[in-house]
């Protein structure tokens, strides 16, 4: 569908005044029957819709928007989710039932549909952010308010300097800067088009320090994955996880007490 069918459909769905997705499915298929086209794809019909918006040649319609919007569960509070996977890296633990995947961070395989994302984009969090955005925005979602993910294994056993590069880079994705500083990249966060309302970590118990804790919180982090395989000593001792119970329970704590 080019861009003048695409406008005509726009403006002709609005003047239907669509209401539930059923009305637009058939709305779409006696377009489609009537211009002798395919059915019209929601991600075209989404571009073409801000496209108009931003020039002005359109009033904003949020309901229009929100029928069009491919799986609405992802943003339903109006938080969209990012993932980024850090590169491949060691990894302290030598859990048995870890999949181990050559290029991949430990515990992740590349057919995993973020971690495809982060593969084809060089496991570079920049490129992550700015492809996940462009895909969420096509979709319909808002990406005014983002809630980040950072996935690859364990995010503490990697060294620091590359932990703060690459929460930088994410906070500059969003923000469409290049500060060299992590603090000037989150203030400018907090006026800009995508905001980071919530940062998550992975990590796991037995690296959990208050010392840890305090620099994770200056990365903004507000939530920690952190792997509790067992509540038994013995299951975590024959699957060599390499932790005990009672330091996923400090580690709890210690989450805990640090907000």
């Amino acid at each position: 569908m080019n861009d003048k069918k695409s406008e005509r459909f726009i403006r002709q769905a609005l003047r239907s005044k669509i209401k539930t997705e059923e009305d637009l499915s058939q709305f779409k298929k006696r377009f489609a029957k009537k211009n002798g086209i395919g059915t019209p794809a929601n991600f075209k019909i989404v571009k073409k819709y801000r496209e108009l918006v931003e020039k002005g040649e359109l009033k904003e319609n949020p309901e229009f928007l929100k029928l069009l919007r491919k799986r609405k569960i992802r943003s339903l509070a109006g938080v969209s989710v990012i993932t980024a996977l850090t590169k491949p890296y060691y990894c302290p633990g030598k859990c048995i039932f870890c999949p181990t995947e050559e290029d991949m961070p430990k515990s992740y395989l590349s057919n995993e549909p973020g971690a495809m994302r982060a593969v084809l984009n060089d496991f570079d969090p920049n490129r992550q952010v700015g492809s996940r955005l462009k895909s969420l925005t096509n979709q319909g979602h808002p990406t005014d308010k983002i809630e980040l993910i950072v996935l690859g294994g364990t995010f503490s056993a990697y060294p620091h300097s590359y932990q703060t590069a690459f929460i930088r880079q994410l906070y500059n994705s969003l923000n469409g800067t290049k500060y060299r500083s992590l603090k000037k990249a989150q203030q400018n966060n907090e006026i800009a088009k995508h905001r980071c309302i919530a940062l998550s970590l992975e990590t796991r118990p037995d690296h959990i320090t208050k010392k840890e804790l305090k620099r994770f919180r200056e990365y903004g982090c507000t939530k920690l994955q952190i792997g509790l395989q067992s509540l038994h000593d013995d299951v975590l001792t024959l699957n060599k996880r390499g932790e005990t119970v009672e330091q996923g329970r400090k580690a709890i704590q210690l989450s805990r007490d640090a907000g």
